[in-house]
């Protein structure tokens, strides 16, 4: 008889990191805590471009 691993749920999670549409699928207890680490990698990316834009007009005072 052939014992099956035991079936793990898994989620489908989508982020936009670049501004690309990413979808993949995460097991189900670890996916929270990848969405929230794909929230914090596109809040870092929305700083960046605001310091961005800040260091532009300031050089071209």
């Amino acid at each position: 008889m052939t014992n099956f691993p035991k079936k793990i749920p898994l989620k489908v999670l989508t982020v936009f990191p670049c501004g690309r549409i990413v979808r993949f699928f995460a097991a189900a207890e670890a996916a929270d805590e990848l969405k929230s680490i794909a929230r914090n990698v596109g809040n870092i990316e929305r700083y960046l471009r605001q310091a961005e834009g800040i260091l532009y007009n300031f050089a071209t005072l």
